[in-house]
């Protein structure tokens, strides 16, 4: 289904019954791919969920939060689409022309092959972009499973990373994924290797679903500068969580896979002895493994605007 939102009547119920109690007022969605018009080859479409689209823009973006949060106020972290044969410079343009730090923040597309340093340390240089979104398909390899980060990332590129302090929304590559050592070794080596670079690992290192998160945290918990973000959690219930929509006498009386998702990434025991903490709708989040409080410990000025704080979100300068 395409653009499932509140302006259905049946979504608008779910959201009235089981979400709109607790979503906070301020929401930061923290993953969202933009793919501006020109960016695919003349005659493409690109498959949404099945439904194929030509392209989906900022418009497109602030439309559907609307009817998404109906009545919160929403912002957004948003990258181009990366794909080889996509037109990824002027993806990057768009982004750059129309993220401005009022609402929607920028994320630059990274290829390791046909970037150059100083394209790269010029972008970030003027204050456009938050940091980059590497991907495993720009390495170019024959068998896109034998990927390694470093090839997606090499040492050129996170020096000058590092030296802006600046983000990298990483989607991790293998099969294994979350689970795979050599990503947990390199991981950390890269953590350990640029101390100012924030990491960012998306989809909870591309896990998805909990079997692939259990006993996979250990050798990322206690690192200070890796986050994750939740989106495309596909699993409605955690081990130890029974919150359901039953609380309020207008929610319905199913289980709610929202609600219990939120309530097991803020338990202590689910990194083991480190803790996640979302700080908002927890879909799409960037979360830290160590943190006191929301407020305290965030790591970025546009996570501190999204628990609350005064200061509006700021770009990397």
């Amino acid at each position: 289904m395409w653009r499932e939102t509140t302006k259905h009547e049946r979504n608008l119920r779910i959201w009235r019954e089981e979400l709109e109690s607790f979503v906070p007022e301020k929401i930061l969605d923290f993953h969202v791919h933009i793919l501006n018009a020109g960016v695919m080859p003349p005659g493409e479409t690109f498959s949404c969920a099945g439904h194929p689209i030509a392209g989906y823009d900022l418009d497109d973006l602030a439309a559907d939060l609307a009817e998404l949060y109906p009545g919160r106020e929403t912002r957004a972290v948003c990258f181009g689409l990366p794909d080889p044969r996509y037109d990824a410079g002027r993806n990057n343009a768009y982004l750059a022309e129309r993220c401005r730090g009022a609402r929607f923040f920028a994320l630059r597309l990274f290829d390791p092959v046909g970037d150059t340093p100083a394209a790269l340390e010029a972008d970030l240089r003027s204050g456009a972009f938050l940091g980059i979104k590497p991907y495993p398909d720009y390495v170019r390899k024959a068998d896109i499973n034998a990927v390694e980060i470093p090839e997606m990332l090499p040492d050129w590129a996170m020096e000058i990373v590092d030296a802006y302090g600046a983000l990298v929304m990483l989607h991790i590559p293998r099969k294994a994924r979350l689970a795979d050592p050599l990503n947990q070794r390199q991981i950390v080596e890269l953590a350990a290797s640029r101390r100012r670079a924030r990491i960012v690992l998306a989809h909870i290192r591309r896990a998805y679903y909990l079997k692939c998160v259990l006993g996979n945290l250990g050798a990322i918990a206690p690192l200070p500068n890796v986050y994750v973000d939740l989106a495309m959690l596909n699993n409605c219930r955690f081990p130890g969580s029974s919150r359901s929509a039953t609380s309020a006498a207008n929610r319905s009386s199913r289980p709610s896979p929202t609600r219990n998702c939120a309530e097991f990434a803020r338990r202590p025991s689910a990194a083991g002895s480190a803790g996640i903490s979302c700080g908002v709708f927890f879909t799409k989040t960037a979360c830290p493994w160590r943190i006191e409080s929301v407020a305290e410990r965030w790591a970025s000025p546009e996570a501190a605007w999204q628990a609350g704080g005064a200061a509006a979100p700021r770009r990397i300068r």
